[in-house]
């Protein structure tokens, strides 16, 4: 018989997915789906993804890296079981990235449940509304219009409904760019460059010439570092086998 062979250690795992895509860290996103207490947020994200056509695993490391981990931290009931409470409020800028989900509502409609709909106050979200509108000055001083959800589902509709539509816009450029059809690692790289902002991202994917991601990475900077580490750590939550893709 011979030798039986010696399973890979999550640090092993990781250093190959760092050196295959560049990457500058993987991280271990599947912590805050993968106990009992979580099984809701597992439940939400398979069924909310496969819905939007988006695989699960792909779903949850992005949703992760725009915040959904902290929110996960600090809802814990504490009460036994300490099941996550994911019923309150929440505010699309402080998880999810969806920073401009309320301005841009009618581009992210067709993606969504015909039931989803906007309320015009906070007191609407008590009675049907999955959202309203909040605006915030962010960072460079800009006026952004993201939205109260009225709980984390109807967050994760939101976030799922801007994902699906950056994943649709980039397959568009692709197409116009005569590229091809592209791989599951290309499909997710692009798909979270065109997350980070549409108008660069298509004119980086032009300058590009192709579909490879490790061509011309330098102009991308900061965002090819973040995009580069979501591809590495999605195939590193994939070998957890917590989600059904």
């Amino acid at each position: 018989m011979g030798k039986q062979k010696e399973k890979k250690t999550a640090k092993e795992i990781k250093q190959e997915l760092k050196d295959k895509y560049g990457a500058r860290k993987v991280y271990g996103w599947s912590g805050y789906v993968d106990d009992p207490e979580e099984a809701a947020i597992l439940t939400l994200m398979e069924d909310i993804s496969t819905e939007l056509g988006i695989i699960p695993s792909y779903f949850n490391t992005i949703a992760v890296g725009e915040g959904l981990n902290l929110f996960v931290e600090s809802n814990y009931d504490p009460a036994p079981p300490h099941n996550v409470i994911i019923d309150q409020q929440l505010s699309g800028f402080d998880v999810l990235g969806t920073d401009d989900f309320g301005s841009e509502f009618f581009r992210y409609k067709k993606y969504l449940p015909k039931t989803y709909n906007e309320g015009a106050t906070l007191a609407d979200l008590s009675t049907g509304a999955e959202f309203v509108q909040e605006s915030r000055i962010n960072e460079l001083g800009k006026t952004t219009i993201s939205g109260t959800f009225k709980d984390l589902e109807s967050a994760l509709w939101a976030f799922g409904a801007t994902l699906a539509h950056r994943k649709d816009r980039f397959l568009k450029a692709a197409k116009d760019f005569g590229y091809g059809t592209p791989t599951e690692d290309q499909l997710a790289y692009w798909t979270y460059v065109y997350y980070q902002g549409e108008g660069n991202a298509r004119r980086w994917l032009k300058s590009n010439k192709g579909l490879d991601i490790t061509t011309n990475k330098s102009e991308r900077g900061q965002v090819n570092i973040l995009a580069t580490e979501r591809v590495a750590t999605w195939r590193y939550v994939q070998t957890k086998g917590i989600f059904s893709e």
